[in-house]
């Protein structure tokens, strides 16, 4: 059954992989989770009809929107993972995290959380503003896999 969700009302929380720190973009604005296969079509010379289609190289996009600054979340991408640091480092280590969104229906009888894997940002915002505004933050990253996409309300 379809139902609907009030954007506003979710709750998303980042994990650092290998570790139990939670950081959690306060003031989300928006949040997109996009699953994607690469598609290889096969097409003949008897035929101009495709024959068959197969998937591979999975990936998943994830968009973030925020308005909080999380100074923790960014001292450990600067780390490159699993430490906190208040520069650059000279390291080819990458911090990953695993992304949890949970969000209710607005008649209340579906709980969907939605998790994905190995999320890495190869780029992190740490200055975005203009004169008399708020800043504003976006992460753009690609996680693994989507380790979860379920109903937990009976959980």
């Amino acid at each position: 059954m379809a139902s609907a969700y009030y954007f506003d009302q979710g709750v998303l929380t980042l994990t650092e992989s290998g570790d139990t720190t939670e950081f959690n973009p306060v003031g989300l604005q928006d949040l997109t989770i996009t699953p994607a296969f690469e598609h290889e079509e096969l097409f003949t010379a008897d035929s101009t009809f495709r024959e068959d289609v197969k998937r591979h190289t999975h990936s998943v996009d994830v968009e973030i929107g925020y308005s909080k600054f999380p100074l923790e979340m960014a001292q450990s991408w600067l780390a490159g993972g699993n430490a906190t640091a208040t520069a650059s480092q000279d390291t080819s280590d990458v911090a990953t995290f695993s992304v949890k969104a949970v969000s209710t229906s607005t008649d209340g009888s579906i709980e969907r959380t939605i998790e994905i894997t190995d999320v890495h940002f190869p780029e992190y915002e740490v200055l975005n503003g203009s004169q008399g505004e708020y800043e504003e933050y976006s992460l753009t990253g690609t996680g693994r896999t989507v380790g979860q996409l379920e109903d937990t309300s009976g959980a």
